[in-house]
């Protein structure tokens, strides 16, 4: 980003105005948070009528499931009511999770992209570190205070050329590092209490890997892996000259020290959001391959002759902790899948078209926090990524910040350790 100032807003607990010095960005903060209505709606519709319509329905891919006609007065009355809802539920799993009453908090809103990747609940002070779109290049991190509503800007140093996906594991903040035509892409590790910065990962045997998109770490036993996803996006977008290694996604072994690939682009296509089960058992990737464009510059299949899937997958981890048995979890209903978040009960949560979806631990689609509801104009970008912390949804709006305190804990913030 460019030095120059942009006017921001964000909603705390205390009557103040904080100017930080790092990208000249402006944060105020008001009195208090902002509630998007007393008693927000919540729009049950019967899972029936997500496979079972009248024979002349009108909708497709491009459109939300909301955006369906189905020619029954009662059906459409109820999609109609479910576009303006924050939380569309189509299973008791998904409103017992919300609990009684769920209230959406807007607890801070920019004029630029400013909340877009990563989601990464750091239990220690309850706060949410996120980064930027990286459209414009390049992308810089802020983190939120879950306590008091506040923003900062984390003084990294060395700094992260255009962070990105992120993860929190055994003390320590890890990002993937897009890099541009001169600097090399990586995984890069962070101490969050004194901000230093050093790489982990960021050459494959002298060759530079692609953009890293999304990073998590496994516990088996003693033993302890990195996994990272490494598509192509980068190229895509111009950011990075053309990739000299094909999409995969990689594990690195800090015991043996190396780093491999574990899957081909055979295996998924252009990997994009990467997580971990609570169990340590189960690994979650999402496929980012459209049969649309997403960049200027067409490469490595993303684009109209694209081959992969805009789905979510899962892999078994095996005894020497390597992905077997892949099995899809989910289609994206519209847009892409892109973060991805498994809760402490196998809930799998990803950043889709529609908003941050919630399939169960079966697979089925129990509800979705609606994207047309979070996002402040339709002229956005969808919905990236979010974070679970503890008992919240906190939805990272592109330009906003919205806090869902729910009726269950998500996660526990053992799992991290």
């Amino acid at each position: 980003m460019s030095g120059s100032r942009r006017s921001s807003r964000a909603y705390g607990h205390n009557a103040s105005t904080t100017i930080l010095s790092l990208l000249a960005l402006f944060i105020s903060v008001r009195g208090s948070t902002q509630v998007a209505a007393a008693k927000p709606a919540v729009v049950s519709i019967p899972s029936s009528d997500t496979y079972l319509l009248p024979s002349n329905f009108e909708g497709n891919s491009s459109l939300k499931f909301v955006d369906t006609t189905s020619h029954n007065a009662q059906i459409d009355s109820l999609l109609t009511k479910a576009k303006a809802a924050p939380f569309i539920s189509y299973d008791q799993e998904f409103l017992d999770l919300l609990g009684p009453n769920p209230t959406p908090h807007l607890v801070a809103e920019q004029t630029d992209l400013f909340a877009y990747e990563g989601g990464v609940w750091y239990p220690n002070r309850n706060e949410v570190w996120f980064s930027s779109s990286p459209v414009p290049p390049p992308t810089h991190l802020t983190v939120l205070s879950l306590n008091t509503n506040k923003l900062r800007i984390p003084n990294i140093h060395p700094p992260i050329l255009s962070p990105n996906g992120g993860y929190y594991f055994d003390g320590k903040m890890y990002f993937t590092s897009i890099g541009n035509a001169s600097i090399a892409p990586g995984v890069v590790e962070i101490d969050p209490n004194t901000y230093q910065s050093s790489y982990v990962v960021n050459s494959y045997f002298g060759a530079p890997f692609n953009g890293p998109d999304d990073v998590t770490w496994v516990r088996r036993g003693q033993n302890k892996y990195m996994f990272f996803t490494d598509p192509a996006f980068a190229e895509s977008f111009g950011f990075r000259p053309e990739s000299f290694l094909p999409n995969a996604i990689y594990r690195f072994d800090p015991q043996q020290q190396s780093v491999a690939a574990v899957l081909s682009r055979a295996d998924i296509l252009n990997p994009n959001g990467i997580s971990i089960s609570a169990d340590q058992s189960t690994l979650y990737c999402t496929d980012t391959s459209p049969t649309f464009p997403i960049g200027p510059v067409p490469g490595n299949g993303i684009g109209g002759s694209s081959s992969g899937t805009l789905g979510i997958y899962q892999f078994t981890l095996d005894g020497q902790s390597k992905p077997v048995e892949k099995s899809l979890v989910g289609l994206a209903r519209s847009g892409i899948a892109d973060g991805v978040k498994i809760d402490d009960s196998k809930r799998v949560w990803t950043a889709e078209g529609e908003g941050v979806v919630v399939h169960n631990a079966a697979g089925k689609v129990i509800g979705v926090f609606n994207a047309d509801f979070f996002l402040e104009s339709a002229e956005l970008p969808s919905i990236a990524n979010f974070a679970l912390a503890g008992n919240k949804l906190v939805i990272l709006a592109v330009n906003r910040i919205w806090v869902v305190e729910l009726g269950r804990t998500l996660v526990n913030p053992k799992r991290f350790q």
